[in-house]
Parts: structure tokens; sequence; C-alpha cells
């Protein structure tokens, strides 16, 4: 009886997942990007409980921003029960021009500008834009992140 006991134990045990505890996040790589930013959107929290879910989210969260080249999650244990994660972020390029040319019979339209993504490391988008298509016209422009839910 104590055979069984004793197997039961170790079946129970097996069970019972370990938590560790996020002890820091750290952001390697960042040249433009605000780290602050960053830390607002992603799950992982210091102090938290770590799962290799939230880490997995919030790498593919990180890469769908489209500022990064590559993002990859490493959580290194720091004690048995406290993890460091870091976010290792090659960033790419941010601004863009624009250039445009297009036209039939005697019309042409022609549009030159620059549209920087990351505006202020927050993953804004402010542009400017001069278009020729009949009259001269200039466009300036920014779409701010704090409309959009992550």
């Amino acid at each position: 009886m104590n055979r069984i006991a004793s197997i039961l134990l170790l079946i129970l045990s097996s069970f019972c997942v370990h938590s560790a505890e996020v002890h820091s996040i750290s952001f390697t790589g960042l040249t433009r990007t605000n780290e602050s930013f960053l830390r607002g959107i992603i799950q992982l929290r210091e102090g938290e409980i770590f799962t290799d879910t939230f880490l997995e989210e919030d790498v593919y969260l990180l890469k769908n921003l489209n500022l990064f080249f590559d993002v990859q999650g490493v959580a290194n244990a720091f004690q048995p029960e406290l993890i460091d994660v870091t976010f290792e972020i090659s960033e790419a390029n941010y601004i863009y021009p624009i250039i445009s040319a297009s036209g039939f019979d005697d019309q042409l339209k022609l549009q030159l500008g620059v549209n920087d993504i990351n505006f202020l490391g927050r993953a804004q988008s402010f542009g400017v834009l001069y278009q020729y298509y009949d009259r001269h016209s200039f466009s300036l422009f920014h779409i701010s992140t704090a409309s959009i839910h992550i």
C-alpha cells in the first residue's frame, strides 16, 4: 500500500507546475524606439508570473509593429524561481521616400515626399508630401498609435 501511495504522489507531483516570476525585462538593440512605449504594449510585467505563451505573443506583437527587422525573446533563469526576459531587437529603417509620377494625355501627376514611421520613437507616422496635378499642393500628416488598440 505504501508503494502505491508513493507512485500516486509521484504522478501528482509531475502535474504540479513550479511558477517562476519575471524578475526583469530588458530590450537590446534599440536605437530610436522608446523602451517605455514597448513596455506599455507587451503582456509580460515584472513581478508577475512568467509564461512561455506571453513571451511568444509579445514577440509576435513586436514583430507585427513593422518597426523591426527581427525580434527574439530570450528567457533566462536568474534564480530557480526568477526569470530575466530579454527582447533582442534589430531596428528597421524608419524614414521612407514617397515618389510617384503618372499621367495620361497632357495631364501629369507628380508626388514627392517623405514618411517617418517611427516618429518620436512611438510607432507614430509623420510625413510631408508635395503633389502636382494641375496645381501645386502640400500635405502634412500624422497618424498616432493612441487610436490603435493593441
